[in-house]
């Protein structure tokens, strides 16, 4: 499987030395030590797309307005599987069926609202299913979420490189201290910067009169370390 190139890595660290503190209950002595953070970032292309749009419909009653909701969910859904859209791929994430009541007007109605979701991993299709929604009935694009499910291997290149920053700037407090490190007392990291193995990242999206075209951005992949190790004077 192909997987995409790295970028390169953006890096920031930030560095402090000072003393350990020592329980109450163990020697009366404390160990200097130096400690030290770093992240690191890298780029990873988008193979996934969440397109939510959403839908109204007004009519006198209840059930009149559920059943047209309805029937444009299904037109809806049709023309999204006719492209190439898995229907598996396509859910509903919300409803909501209540009364409105225009300013000044006595007679009531009720208004079923529907929200549906598509995931498209042939971006191709983006542009094509937001016509096509809003070309069925579809009233408002909710959002447009880039995602990508490849990001580990980045993300362990960002892990790898924000180790490294770590262990270079803390030789480099040593030295400069008069000293050099001991013992690596901690190396913790954060927890990645996705859920669920998908970025989250907003599209834009522009309506053109040849359609709706969509740039899909690079998404980010970051990782975050820190490190503890005693300092041991020359």
């Amino acid at each position: 499987m192909h997987r995409p190139a790295l970028v390169g890595f953006a890096l920031t660290a930030s560095m402090f030395c000072g003393l350990r503190a020592q329980d109450s209950s163990g020697p009366t002595t404390s160990a200097p030590e130096i400690q030290t953070s770093g992240t690191a970032s890298t780029t990873v292309a988008p193979n996934l797309v969440t397109l939510t749009v959403e839908f109204s419909v007004k009519r006198r009653t209840p059930g009149e307005a559920g059943r047209a909701n309805a029937q444009r969910a299904v037109a809806i859904r049709r023309a999204l599987v006719a492209l190439g859209i898995p229907s598996d791929s396509i859910v509903t994430a919300g409803y909501r069926s209540e009364m409105w009541l225009a300013p000044f007007e006595r007679d009531t109605g009720f208004v079923a609202t529907n929200t549906v979701v598509a995931r498209i991993r042939d971006l191709r299709l983006i542009g094509p299913a937001i016509d096509t929604s809003l070309a069925e009935g579809a009233t408002r694009v909710a959002n447009v979420r880039y995602g990508a499910s490849n990001a580990d291997e980045p993300y362990l290149e960002a892990l790898k490189e924000a180790t490294r920053q770590v262990r270079r700037r803390a030789e480099a407090m040593a030295k400069a201290a008069g000293g050099h490190l001991g013992r690596l007392i901690q190396l913790t990291t954060q927890s990645r910067g996705y859920s669920e193995g998908f970025f989250q990242l907003d599209g834009v999206v522009t309506t053109g009169s040849t359609g709706t075209p969509i740039q899909a951005p690079t998404l980010e992949v970051t990782a975050t370390v820190h490190g503890r190790w005693e300092f041991v004077r020359e």
